[in-house]
C-alpha cells in the first residue's frame, strides 16, 4: 500500500517553515501592508456599489 504525504504529514514541517519565509518577507518588504491597503480599499469599493444595487433589485417589480 501506498502511503501519500498528505495521510502521513511528510513535508509538513519544509511547507510551513515556506509559508512563514514567505510571510516574513512580504511583511519586511511592506508588500504585505501595501497589500492590504488594496485588498481593504477593494472591499470598501465593493460594499459601497453592492448596497445602491441591493435597493433597487431589492424592489418589487424590478
Amino acid at each position: 500500500m501506498r502511503t501519500y504525504p498528505a495521510v502521513s504529514g511528510a513535508g509538513l514541517p519544509e511547507a510551513w517553515n515556506l509559508i512563514a519565509q514567505y510571510a516574513a518577507q512580504t511583511q519586511a518588504s511592506d508588500y504585505w501592508q501595501q497589500r492590504r491597503a488594496q485588498q481593504q480599499f477593494q472591499w470598501l469599493e465593493e460594499a459601497v456599489r453592492q448596497a445602491p444595487e441591493a435597493q433597487f433589485y431589492g424592489r418589487a417589480g424590478v
